[in-house]
């Protein structure tokens, strides 16, 4: 007999993963958002907004879903690449670079999934949905 347990499919998954991720990373940082300037605003701010806007995305999909999705992979990228730097270059105590990593890992994983699910899912590429058939 089959596994006949109810599963997510791929973009529901992706979605629930992406805005879930997305908040245990970023909620916290929100109390210093009144404090903070310049590129600290801009990467708090447009890293919730564009994890939530993707999660909406994958769940109701639309022509620009696949753009969506490559650039957050590529914000994630130059965000958490710069994060990893920063955490392990500068004198920092192991446990943040610890929870950093933990995170980064996190995000390189759900981008990597997101540039997959763009690449291939018609789902996330209504255009490319129907071919063939």
């Amino acid at each position: 007999m089959g596994d006949t347990r109810p599963k997510l499919d791929r973009p529901a998954w992706l979605a629930l993963a992406v805005a879930g991720w997305t908040l245990i990373a970023w909620l916290p940082r929100i109390g210093i958002l009144p404090v903070v300037g310049g590129w600290d605003l801009v990467r708090i701010s447009v890293s919730i907004l564009f994890g939530l806007v993707v999660a909406v995305a994958l769940i109701k999909p639309a022509p620009l879903t696949a753009p969506l999705l490559y650039g957050f992979a590529m914000w994630t990228l130059v965000v958490w690449t710069r994060s990893l730097w920063n955490n392990w270059t500068l004198e920092n105590p192991l446990g943040l670079r610890a929870v950093h990593t933990l995170l980064a890992a996190g995000f390189f994983y759900l981008a990597w999934r997101a540039l997959a699910t763009a690449r291939s899912d018609p789902v996330a590429r209504p255009d490319q949905g129907h071919r063939g058939q």
